[in-house]
């Protein structure tokens, strides 16, 4: 029973520190979940000299970006790497069949600790960006952004329509009433049908 108990509370505090490093930036698709891949579609961005021509960045600003972007990918790996050990870690205290509080308020406290300096980070790389670019350059990646966000949303409702009219059968298609009956053909005299 205590050891159900460890879990459920393990499985609380895991869930619970979870949701918060929802926010996290990261440095790939695996890591940004939602915050960071702002970030990280500015990056690739950046590395297209057209793209970067089309908004006037120069290449002093793309120097600046990117040694920011590189530095701030390198201590959220790090500290992502170091958050799944505390939990880890975490989750072993947890699983005693004597829980030590203490420990378990320190590996707390760190964890959140750990998830503050990954905030920090996302945090100030996107201050680098805002003062690096002028506002009449964010306010165009700002437009360009959501154009591309319409049009990836457009062209997944698009794809999704197709799929769902390829998926469909005959047995699944709305019933169509039925044609109307054709009232019988009048009987000719001298018929013998008739008769």
């Amino acid at each position: 029973m205590r050891r159900f108990a460890g879990m459920v509370i393990a499985a609380m505090v895991l869930f619970g520190t979870g949701i918060s490093t929802l926010a996290q930036p990261g440095p790939s698709r695996e890591g940004p979940r939602w915050m960071g891949n702002r970030d990280f579609g500015l990056v690739r961005m950046l590395h297209d000299p057209s793209m970067r021509a089309k908004f006037g960045i120069s290449d002093d600003q793309y120097t600046k970006l990117r040694s920011a972007f590189l530095d701030s990918s390198k201590a959220a790996i790090r500290g992502q790497a170091d958050l799944k050990i505390k939990r880890l870690e975490l989750a072993n205290l947890m699983d005693a069949d004597k829980v030590d509080r203490a420990q378990v308020d320190q590996k707390i406290n760190e964890i959140s600790a750990l998830q503050g300096a990954l905030m920090k980070n996302h945090i100030g790389t996107r201050l680098v960006v805002k003062e690096t670019l002028t506002p009449d350059q964010l306010n165009k990646i700002s437009e360009w952004r959501q154009s591309q966000a319409r049009r990836f949303m457009e062209d997944r409702m698009q794809g999704r329509m197709g799929m769902m009219q390829r998926q469909q059968r005959p047995g699944m298609r709305p019933q169509q009433p039925p044609p109307p009956e054709q009232p019988p053909a009048p009987s000719k005299p001298g018929d013998s049908s008739s008769q």
